[in-house]
């Protein structure tokens, strides 16, 4: 290109100014879209995440869960084992076992069913039903075994005895 030494000729200004008139109607039609697009990716990488973050919580909840149904079995084997003093006086140990597992239960965010008052399906498992003078039907009379959510998942449901 030649040098103009601080001038330009007049077609060539009137040639970059109808290409910045071009450039800036252009601008006010892509721009919006641009950003449009922007808005959209981003709220989909936002959702994409909520969900990943709700996905790691189940799952670390259903891990707890597995493995506290298993250990359940233990704490049930202790309170039945306290509840059976045979005279040796093992029992005050057993039961004092059995606190500490529930305690320790109850601070990662456990909680024990309430097996009293009226019987509910969904946290409640009937193994028999009998006749109960002290109990209108339908209550729950005796826990069998006891049962224990996390949140509001039931992990194990309580067995109780239903008052007829």
């Amino acid at each position: 290109m030649p040098r103009h030494r601080g001038k330009w000729p007049l077609a060539l200004l009137a040639g970059l100014g109808g290409a910045m008139v071009f450039a800036g109607q252009m601008g006010s039609r892509v721009v919006p879209r641009v950003m449009r697009r922007a808005e959209d990716t981003m709220g989909e990488l936002f959702t994409k995440y909520y969900r990943l973050q709700e996905v790691n919580r189940n799952l670390e909840a259903d891990t707890k869960i597995a493995t506290v149904s298993e250990l359940l079995e233990i704490l049930d084997d202790l309170e039945r084992g306290a509840s059976q003093d045979g005279g040796t006086g093992g029992a005050s140990t057993l039961q004092t076992l059995a606190s500490k597992f529930a305690a320790r239960l109850e601070s990662m965010g456990f909680e024990r069913i309430k097996a009293s008052g009226a019987f509910d399906p969904r946290r409640h498992e009937a193994a028999a039903q009998r006749p109960e003078a002290s109990v209108s039907s339908g209550d729950i009379c005796e826990e069998l075994r006891s049962g224990w959510m996390l949140g509001d998942r039931v992990v194990r449901p309580a067995v109780v005895t239903v008052a007829a």
